[in-house]
């Protein structure tokens, strides 16, 4: 039998080498197994291979392994720009300035025309400049020539505000047989860009060889008919193309002329024809403007100095509509010519 002695020796060496497993760090075992490896290359070199094969670094780990459709995303906004710091490189279209024109009353607006002197208004539409009463009117915009307009027609409703009445081509440039061109905000713009300060639409024609020129801004793109060039100011901008004052100075020449032919029919007779004419019920429209140009071009006959300024003065009756007008616009020719031939 073993005696007592025998059991606590063991049991003492058990108790040793517990403590002694439990008391070594785990960094301590693994510096302990490096610094041994170190002494032996051909094993340091068999566990950096492993160690590459289990623990491969970022670096090529990055190369080794594809990206994901969410990472490459990821990476792309990152590198974008941020949307509140926009590049300064170039302008934006926001930052461009939009050719402008206004109508702020009978004094103060703008309306467009070719770029230079010497242009046709149709080709050139995409160029126009816009041109303003005054410096005042738009920031930066040209100033028509003194001269330029020679009468003007200022109504507003409730939904458009418009300008109408007549220019003189010369004191800009246009050419005299220009029939015109448009200017408006359809599509892209005539010019590109072109809008008509506070209204979203807008139409603007110039008539070089009417001397005419009109524009409307409008609340309603049905008010503003961009479709019709071609029928001129009168009929795409109804309104007012009156010239009382170019009319009484035209026919007061020919009253001057009329006073040393003794054998020219009588102004004043022919002109209470047609007022005449006017009165009567079964008379239209239609036959008020016929009989007018045969009274216009027998006066151009009659007085060839007086051919363009018969023709500039007959122009302002194109846009009546009505026997009314006719009849307003002979009556007060009338007596015109009454008082002219007393004189």
């Amino acid at each position: 039998m073993l005696n007592s002695s025998y059991f606590i020796t063991l049991y003492f060496l058990l108790f040793l080498i517990s403590c002694t497993a439990f008391a070594i760090p785990d960094d301590e075992k693994t510096a302990s197994v490096t610094t041994n490896n170190n002494n032996n290359p051909a094993t340091d070199a068999t566990d950096n291979a492993n160690n590459a094969k289990t623990n491969p670094s970022p670096a090529l780990a990055d190369k080794s392994l594809p990206k994901s459709e969410k990472q490459q995303n990821a990476e792309k906004k990152d590198a974008s720009p941020s949307k509140k710091h926009k590049s300064t490189d170039a302008t934006t279209p926001a930052e461009q300035k939009s050719p402008l024109v206004k109508i702020k009353d009978a004094d103060d607006f703008c309306f467009f025309l070719p770029s230079e002197p010497n242009q046709e208004v149709a080709p050139t539409e995409d160029y126009g400049v816009a041109h303003c009463t005054s410096n005042d009117v738009v920031k930066g915009n040209k100033v028509f020539p003194d001269g330029f307009i020679t009468k003007m027609h200022y109504n507003k409703t409730s939904t458009y505000v418009q300008v109408t009445g007549y220019l003189d081509s010369e004191k800009y440039g246009l050419l005299a047989n220009d029939e015109g061109g448009q200017y408006d905000n359809h599509n892209k713009g005539k010019p590109i860009g072109a809008k008509c300060d506070g209204y979203p639409h807008f139409v603007n024609l110039v008539e070089p060889a009417n001397q005419r020129f009109c524009i409307r801004c409008c609340e309603f793109k049905a008010d503003c008919n961009t479709g019709r060039s071609q029928y001129g100011c009168i009929n795409v901008i109804p309104g007012d193309y009156s010239d009382a004052e170019l009319v009484e100075r035209v026919f007061g020449d020919v009253i001057n002329q009329e006073k040393h032919m003794d054998s020219s029919p009588s102004l004043q007779h022919q002109v209470d024809a047609l007022v005449e004419l006017a009165s009567q019920s079964t008379t239209d429209s239609k036959k008020m403007k016929a009989e007018w140009q045969m009274f216009i071009q027998q006066l151009q006959s009659t007085y060839p100095s007086e051919t363009d300024n018969l023709s500039r003065a007959s122009q302002t009756t194109d846009w009546f509509t009505t026997v009314p007008q006719w009849w307003h616009f002979l009556t007060q020719l009338s007596v015109q010519i009454h008082n002219n031939e007393e004189e």
